[in-house]
């Protein structure tokens, strides 16, 4: 059989697409085995993000403890005012998010029960009493809770060292001179018909000046607890929000999964939603066991790549189809495309994007500025922090060695004129480098004015907090996000390259289309994003002609009408390709309406002006000028006169008509060119 006879192309045709589709199948076989190997890993991620982010949250709410008793150590005595005033810069809503709130447990010694009810009560609380009452060894009440509002109050004057399960950790922490953290309860705070479980965390306050080193010495010497109390739904969704929405977290007190033990667990699901994944694990906080249990939903288990299976498909199939034809034509003599087929194979393998893990630390220490000297004290966590001890020059002129030197003038500015010159709150991030180490750290500053009677400022309370995995997480994020962008180029570029190589006629149309499309926008005002944007969807707005005969896309006579309607179908084709593909811009609506006129007559729905997405508008501009300048199966080149003519006739009636000006502009004031 001869290579010219056309059933041996139509056979080799054949076995080339049958090959191509088999190898598609296999291939698309183990994607999908590497897709389930890295879901498995993914689950395993998401499990450890979920631990640690728990994990990094209690360490922060200890964090707030020290600090708050930080506060009292540097103070002979906090009052009411005060202690809010701290509290109130702490921002626990915004950057504590779960934390009922901080308070103060003061000890009180049974001979001094009266005059303590007084005092308080002369504060501006006439029902003030310690409860519950009755005769105790030791007496405490809750005295300082901030936030004060209506939930908080219910706390107000409770003993909490009257119940056992409070007074085991308040005892632990008394003995130890750690944050201890209790186990399962019911917080006085429950108003609400739906009661969640809570605990809380404690940290002693011990009499200023006094020892504390030993057992005796602490349990003689303590005044007092600093304390935060936790509702457990509260303080999950604080934590992670929508983290766990693909996953059930469940959460025991201890190391018990008993029913009693249950702390808290994610709700609306139903039993049979639960996946193949599971993961336990159990973390000590505070010197007390919490059992973690991670399940994945079904939604999770059944959750694929549809982009990249899509994209796999859809490239496997249109590389079969296209090797079979241009075998075919190779072997017809009617064009030589092997090579081109080879190199679109090469451009279409897909590559994966590797997890990214991004750890955000927190650590917050306070501080205290006299103005009138300008030396600050501060917490041994801000310490930490800076990376520095007792003996470094706790002066602003020290503070301001530490901040890198790139940062110096603007916080030198920013302190001379937003703290000192406006007299406003410090809040602002800055860049350090750490004595101890060299490191270079990031760091948020708060800090509240207090004034003395003339008005000026006397002191600056504040805290610091370490942001700098929180920045490097923002970066890694926009990196991604790069990646991502890079692999739709490229998945766009290999589609364009399908479409040219079904219709030499038309070799680089979509590109040159792009071209104008992207100078029309640009000079339309639009910024650099949406510009890129237009430029991507352009070059591929023809991506529906791949279902076309090629012998009907080079057919060198005018087009019968049933051969004109079927040309039509490319526009809703290439949506059908185009439409799962997640992409920032609406690269399928101008697949799909690149074709319509503002007046109704186009197709293939016959849209108008404000049913036709803006870019949809432009492509459609620039399609018809670079059509009629560029030859055609059936007809030569009109040039580019006769298609600027065309649109500025139809300016306002077929086409938008900013979007003629800005074609006309480009053309004739800015020396544009196809």
């Amino acid at each position: 059989m001869e290579k010219g006879n056309p059933k041996f192309s139509w056979l080799a045709a054949a076995l080339v697409l049958a090959f191509g589709l088999i190898l598609t199948y296999v291939l698309q076989q183990a994607a999908m085995e590497n897709e389930r190997r890295v879901q498995r890993e993914l689950f395993s991620f998401e499990s450890k993000e979920i631990i640690q982010s728990i994990e990094r949250r209690m360490t922060a709410y200890d964090h707030v403890l020290h600090g708050t008793r930080g506060f009292f150590r540097g103070s002979e005595e906090v009052s009411r005012g005060e202690f809010k005033r701290y509290v109130d810069a702490l921002s626990l809503a915004r950057h504590y998010p779960g934390i009922q709130g901080v308070g103060y447990s003061v000890i009180i010694p049974a001979q001094d029960m009266a005059q303590h009810i007084e005092s308080i009560r002369k504060e501006g609380f006439p029902n003030y009493t310690p409860h519950p009452q009755g005769k105790r060894n030791i007496h405490t009440s809750i005295i300082y809770l901030e936030p004060f509002d209506k939930r908080n109050q219910q706390a107000f004057g409770y003993d909490m060292y009257s119940e056992s399960v409070r007074r085991a950790a308040m005892e632990r922490a008394r003995d130890s001179n750690e944050s201890a953290m209790s186990g399962k309860v019911t917080l006085v705070q429950e108003i609400d018909k739906r009661v969640q479980a809570g605990f809380l965390m404690y940290l002693p306050v011990y009499r200023n000046g006094s020892p504390h080193q030993t057992l005796a010495q602490r349990r003689a010497n303590i005044i007092g607890w600093v304390y935060a109390p936790f509702r457990m739904n509260d303080l999950m969704d604080g934590i992670l929000g929508h983290q766990e929405k693909e996953v059930v977290l469940t959460i025991f007190d201890g190391e018990s999964t008993a029913p009693e033990a249950l702390m808290c667990e994610t709700e609306g699901f139903a039993a049979q939603e639960i996946g193949a994944y599971h993961n336990a694990e159990t973390i000590s906080v505070a010197g007390h066991t919490w059992t973690i249990q991670i399940r994945s939903l079904l939604a999770f288990d059944n959750m694929v790549d549809r982009e990249g299976s899509l994209i796999r498909l859809v490239a496997g199939i249109l590389i079969s189809l296209l090797s079979s034809l241009l075998i075919w034509q190779l072997m017809s003599g009617r064009v030589r495309a092997f090579r081109l087929a080879r190199r679109m194979t090469e451009e279409l393998r897909n590559s994966e994007s590797a997890l990214k893990q991004a750890e955000v630390i927190a650590g917050l220490g306070s501080y205290v500025l006299d103005a009138r000297t300008y030396m600050w004290k501060s917490s041994k966590i801000l310490d930490d922090i800076f990376g520095i001890d007792e003996k470094f020059d706790h002066s602003v002129d020290g503070w301001f060695r530490l901040i890198h030197p790139e940062d110096r003038k603007m916080m030198a500015e920013y302190f001379e004129n937003h703290v000192l010159g406006q007299k406003k709150s410090f809040d602002k991030a800055y860049r350090i480098i750490r004595p101890s180490d060299g490191a270079e750290r990031w760091v948020h500053g708060m800090g509240e004015l207090e004034f003395d009677e003339k008005g000026n400022i006397s002191l600056m309370k504040g805290a610091l907090l370490d942001i700098t995995e929180q920045v490097r997480a923002r970066e890694a994020l926009a990196e991604r996000a790069d990646h991502m962008l890079t692999s739709l180029k490229t998945t766009l570029a290999a589609f364009s390259k399908s479409v040219e190589a079904r219709d030499p006629y038309t070799a680089g149309h979509q590109l040159r289309v792009a071209e104008l499309a992207a100078a029309i926008a640009g000079e339309m005002g639009f910024d650099s994003d949406r510009v890129q944007g237009i430029r991507m969807g352009a070059s591929i707005h023809d991506i529906g002609k791949i279902h076309l005969p090629a012998d009907l896309l080079a057919k060198p006579s005018k087009l019968s009408d049933i051969e004109f309607q079927f040309i039509q179908t490319h526009a809703q084709v290439g949506y059908d390709i185009l439409k799962d593909i997640e992409s920032p811009w609406p690269i399928a609506e101008i697949a799909l309406q690149h074709h319509e006129r503002i007046d109704g007559s186009g197709y293939p729905h016959g849209l108008k002006e404000g049913q036709i997405c803006l870019e949809a508008r432009i492509v459609a501009v620039a399609d018809v000028v670079e059509a009629m300048a560029s030859h055609r199966p059936f007809r030569p080149a009109l040039g580019i006169e006769a298609a600027l003519d065309e649109i500025r006739q139809k300016r306002g009636t077929a086409y938008d008509a900013d979007v003629v000006d800005a074609c006309l502009t480009v053309f004739q004031e800015k020396g544009f060119s196809l």
